[in-house]
Formats: structure tokens, sequence, C-alpha cells
């Protein structure tokens, strides 16, 4: 089964950044996923930097949902658990 992957604003802005060699490197990648799809494994699928580890409480656990990046660059996002009360956080990150 051929898998579609559909590719973000963001990521076509950062795409053309790349240069030649990485981008064939990530169209490698790419083809990979359309032909294998959620079965692709690693080191494909774990690709993209890890921005931080939660350690519980009070920082949180489970981050529950994507990331919204503001016009400066700085990401937000929520944690499912955690936090000073237990019913998880709002976080931010700076690029």
């Amino acid at each position: 089964m051929a898998w579609t992957v559909e590719v973000s604003d963001e990521f076509a802005e950062w795409y053309r950044e790349l240069t030649d060699d990485e981008h064939e490197s990530v169209n490698f990648s790419v083809d990979l996923l359309e032909e294998l799809g959620p079965s692709l494994g690693r080191p494909h699928v774990d690709s993209v930097p890890v921005l931080y580890r939660f350690q519980g409480p009070p920082d949180g656990y489970y981050p529950s949902a994507g990331l919204v990046r503001d016009r400066k660059g700085k990401l937000y996002g929520t944690t499912a658990s955690g936090g000073a009360f237990g019913n998880g956080t709002v976080f931010t990150l700076k690029p």
C-alpha cells in the first residue's frame, strides 16, 4: 500500500533552505515513509532532535498535542498531567 505524505508550509520553507545533500537524505526518508507508512522504523522516524525531556512535577508529564509557534519562533505546547496541581502544564520553548 502506498501512503500519502503531506507537508506543512513550515516544512516546505525549511526544506527550501537545505543543501543538496540534505535534500537527498530527506527525500530518501520521505520515499520510505510513502512506501511503509506508520511501520517505518528507526532511524527515519526519530530523526527530529529532542528539544526537552519532561521530568514530572512540577515540570509536567505527557506532552499531549502539537506545538504552536508564534511569529518570533517561540514554541508553545501543553502536557496532560504534572504541574503544580497535577492537571498539566502550558510550556514554551525558545528555538
